[in-house]
């Protein structure tokens, strides 16, 4: 009955319905199971393809500085190699 309910609801938004469908979960007390976004779906499946979205380089972070990285690699034809960047630089 309850499930039923939930079902056929008219919800005034998406985030509405998905917060209706978290609140449905929760009570399975199950760590592993939660609701994606449509976007956070995409986002996840998007890394699991390997699509990949930025400027073209890889990062490494520079414990001897606050906040800084050094580019480790720059993809080419990358808009980072487009630039200039160049393998080793810190930024």
């Amino acid at each position: 009955a309850l499930r039923q309910q939930r079902v056929s609801a008219k919800y005034k938004s998406p985030e509405e319905a998905h917060e209706a469908i978290r609140s449905m979960l929760q009570p399975l007390g199950d760590k592993f199971t939660r609701f994606l976004t449509p976007a956070q779906f995409e986002s996840i499946e998007s890394a699991a393809r390997g699509g990949v979205a930025g400027v073209g380089v890889e990062l490494a972070p520079l414990p001897e500085t606050d906040g800084g990285v050094r580019v480790t690699r720059v993809i080419e034809a990358s808009p980072a190699e487009k630039a200039g960047l160049r393998a080793g630089e810190v930024i």
